[in-house]
């Protein structure tokens, strides 16, 4: 079905090849993970099996990639890469283009609704549904022609814990009726129930590959590069790194977010509901639930990005209602689900500082200012390339570069580790924290329930639009 001999991949003005000497080969009915940390060549890899490289993306090419009959399914790391306007639209697209016609489309668009639990979507406007929402819709178009050879970039990342499981029984179906399956991922156990044959890269090299049993021999090698493999994650076994370590107390202050039975419908299609929720300084808060229960709206009503209908929205004691998003945020640091969504200048140093130079200060002082932030993350040696160059996982460090170099007092997450391996997921939470000890108040929106349980001081989760406490952590 699938075999790759020798694979080399140079992208133009690249100072190494991204993919070097790369053999693999998959049959029907196998499932094929491919393991690496960031920028090891993952998605590179899948581009090129998918045609995407070199047809889309220029590059050289060496050695040869083949796939052997059937249609091709493919999930792309970015999901918010649609054409379409509704849900609908959108999967009936993928089946026009591949030839079906008449009522056999509506007969496969609904099993796969059914199967990806998105039925109730099928007339949503794509714009209006959540990053988990959306993952499922972009999973649907991959899956709908019924590919006999299916690609999934990262394919759980945005999905709540209850549906990933779901999805995963799905694959293993898949297999089992024949499909040939390869899946990147920086997690093997994310994919333990399936019984998979790993391949691990480093910096575009195959150094180990295997069945599921002989991974755990080379667990060491695999984590170094930032590989979870037994679900502990590096971000959770350096000794003494939890917050839970230090008790604090935070309600002994006034909150530097309040947000008081605040409601929020968006084109009748969802409502927020009667939302309670403070976030005091120095306080790390996690805030949970499934796909569509409204995290992100909650957010982006507290960075003044959507105005509330009614209730009372206070950043550091100060009403947001009717201020502009420049007066709402102007202590207040927000990361999108999507670094590409804030991401716009033609430099990394450029979009660091702009955040600075739009609130009044120097040209001089804003370009040092941004230096030193980019210094600080370990990045200043990207601060002239520009930043859709550069990875997913490397755009997250410079959209969170452009947040913190403006010294925010309130910072706002939206699944900030996803698609961080573990050494970089490690990193961006002590950043966190640090902040944290700064008295800077965060609120974190995750799916990673070992990431909300060991590094926020409280979590609460919210479902259908409402805000569940579920209690202090500290205490």
């Amino acid at each position: 079905m699938l075999y790759i001999h020798n694979l080399t991949v140079c992208f133009q003005d690249a100072s190494k090849e991204v993919l070097k000497d790369i053999s693999l080969s998959l049959k029907a009915g196998e499932v094929g993970l491919v393991l690496g940390g960031n920028d090891s060549g993952k998605s590179t890899l899948l581009h090129c099996i998918s045609g995407i490289i070199p047809r889309i993306k220029k590059a050289s090419l060496s050695g040869s990639c083949t796939v052997v009959g059937g249609q091709l399914g493919v999930l792309l790391q970015d999901s918010d890469l649609f054409l379409l306007t509704t849900v609908q639209e959108e999967l009936d697209f993928c089946l026009l283009n591949a030839g079906v016609t008449g009522n056999v489309i509506v007969k496969m668009r609904q099993q796969v609704e059914k199967q990806l639990k998105i039925d109730k979507l099928e007339q949503r406007q794509m714009h209006t549904l959540s990053g988990g929402e959306r993952q499922r819709v972009a999973l649907g178009a991959a899956l709908i022609s019924r590919p006999q050879l299916l690609l999934l970039d990262e394919p759980l990342a945005q999905l709540d814990i209850d549906f990933a499981e779901t999805f995963l029984n799905y694959l293993c179906y898949l297999a089992q009726a024949g499909v040939c399956i390869l899946v990147s991922s920086t997690s093997s156990y994310s994919f333990r129930k399936l019984p998979f044959r790993f391949f691990l890269l480093e910096e575009g090299r195959l150094i180990e590959q295997g069945d599921r049993k002989s991974l755990n021999a080379i667990k060491e090698k695999a984590e170094k590069t930032g590989i979870d493999i037994d679900g502990k994650d590096l971000l959770f076994q350096k000794a003494g790194f939890c917050c839970l370590s230090q008790k604090k107390s935070f309600h002994n202050s006034v909150p530097v977010l309040s947000m008081h039975n605040v409601s929020y419908a968006y084109q009748d299609c969802f409502q927020l509901k009667d939302v309670e929720l403070e976030v005091f300084a120095g306080e790390i808060v996690a805030i949970t639930g499934p796909n569509g229960s409204g995290k992100t709206t909650l957010l982006k009503l507290a960075a003044g990005i959507f105005q509330a209908e009614c209730g009372e929205i206070q950043v550091l004691g100060k009403s947001i209602r009717g201020l502009s998003i420049a007066e709402a945020t102007e202590k207040v640091g927000f990361l999108f689900q999507n670094p590409d969504h804030q991401l716009f200048q033609s430099t990394v140093n450029k979009e660091v500082a702009w955040g600075l130079l739009t609130r009044g200060c120097e040209p001089d002082i804003a370009t040092k200012k941004a230096w030193h932030m980019l210094k600080k993350l370990g990045i200043e040696h990207l601060a002239h390339e520009h930043p859709y160059s550069l990875s997913k996982a490397t755009r997250q460090w410079v959209a969170l570069a452009s947040v913190l170099v403006q010294d925010p007092l309130l910072l706002l997450l939206d699944e900030p580790t996803i698609g961080l391996d573990t050494l970089a997921a490690t990193r961006f939470m002590e950043w966190i924290m640090e902040l944290a000890e700064k008295l800077v108040a965060v609120a974190l929106v995750t799916h990673q329930k070992e990431l909300a349980y060991n590094f926020a001081h409280r979590v609460v989760s919210m479902n259908e639009g409402r805000v569940i406490p579920a209690g202090n952590l500290m205490s």
